[in-house]
């Protein structure tokens, strides 16, 4: 069980590493390390991109799994700094976020979005980018889930289920290889209209 202690300890690795302006590489294991992975871009960047599946990691489900692996309190606290973060980057016009999902979206895609209208807002203003790949394109099979940002902090997911992952700071060729797979997926992704007006 991992505890808000170790998390905040967690986080505080991540910016050590990225401040040193040397290439580093941290696992992460679980889904409370994926928060905090998450929560570290945010305060870090202007710009965030993710190649995932589906946004689990604003579900009422992934909150659920962080509150069942951590308890109550500590899972509680680990996705609250990881929502306010979320808010602080996106209460900022100079922010985005885009987002390719692997999967063309159903229609109730953001049901059981934990920041739902906050989310929308973000849409709307056009901070966050959802665009989604169809579902006859066969070469995203096997694609890793990814997020990078433009101060080079790359996050690649090794379980879906699990969400273990690996985060590298400071490496430019990764980055440039990442950013490049993303770029090619953007070509091939359409728009995601999770509104109407």
């Amino acid at each position: 069980m991992t505890t808000y202690k170790e998390i905040e300890a967690y986080y505080k690795d991540l910016e050590e590493a990225y401040n040193s302006k040397q290439e580093s590489n941290r696992f992460n294991k679980d889904r409370s390390h994926n928060a905090t992975i998450f929560r570290f871009m945010l305060d870090k960047s202007k710009e965030i991109y993710m190649f995932c599946g589906e946004l689990s990691i604003l579900r009422c489900g992934f909150k659920e799994h962080v509150v069942k692996d951590c308890g109550e309190s500590d899972g509680e606290k680990i996705m609250k700094a990881m929502y306010d973060s979320f808010t602080r980057f996106l209460s900022d016009d100079g922010k985005k976020i885009h987002i390719i999902l692997e999967k063309s979206a159903s229609s109730d895609f953001v049901s059981d979005l934990v920041p739902k209208d906050f989310f929308m807002k973000a849409l709307k203003r056009r901070q966050i980018e959802l665009r989604a790949l169809g579902d006859n394109l066969t070469s995203k099979e096997g694609l890793d889930h990814f997020t990078f940002t433009d101060t080079q902090i790359v996050r690649i997911e090794q379980n879906k289920i699990e969400h273990s992952a690996i985060c590298t700071m400071n490496e430019v060729q990764y980055f440039n290889k990442i950013k490049t797979t993303f770029d090619n997926l953007n070509r091939f992704a359409v728009p995601v209209n999770c509104y109407n007006d």
